[in-house]
């Protein structure tokens, strides 16, 4: 099957897998999308507007995000700080502790960007999203999920799945 703008894509269960795409906005990498609720869509058109709209994206996306990005990090820096002094579990270890990020100009060098996009309709069924699991120093454990709205720009970014 095809799917514009990801070309030839395989089918597992009820979602599409797409082969490596290179995308701009992921600092070029070669990125495998996961296209899920395509066939049941009424409105395949969708998925398509918002692939083109996200393969279109540069870093500038990006950096418009900045701030949004930056502010999921104080959140997460505020719960460690509240949660107090943190235990080590093997003396050999270093004591638990978070990156020190001074802005949202910074906040990108402790970004690993994704390999990986999901590309759904939202729940209330509004508009599809491209979501994409990326790493991050502050949160190893869930990592940093962008989501991006109609494939046009970070609508929202939080905590990942791990």
């Amino acid at each position: 099957m095809e799917i514009p703008g990801l070309g030839s894509v395989e089918a597992d269960d009820e979602t599409y897998i797409s082969h490596p795409v290179t995308v701009p906005v992921l600092d070029y990498n070669e990125v495998e999308f996961f296209v899920e609720g395509y066939d049941d869509d009424d409105a395949p058109e969708d998925f398509h507007d918002a692939i083109e709209a996200f393969l279109a994206l540069d870093e500038s996306a990006l950096q418009a995000a900045s701030k949004t990005v930056f502010a999921y990090y104080e959140d997460v820096r505020a719960a460690f700080e509240a949660d107090g002094p943190h235990e080590q579990v093997d003396p050999d270890d270093d004591p638990a502790e978070i990156v020190d990020i001074a802005g949202p100009d910074d906040v990108w060098e402790h970004v690993q960007l994704g390999v990986e996009a999901t590309i759904a309709r939202e729940a209330d069924g509004d508009e599809v999203c491209v979501t994409v699991q990326c790493g991050c120093d502050w949160d190893r454990e869930r990592g940093l999920l962008l989501e991006f709205r109609g494939g046009r720009e970070v609508s929202k970014a939080g905590p990942g799945e791990g």
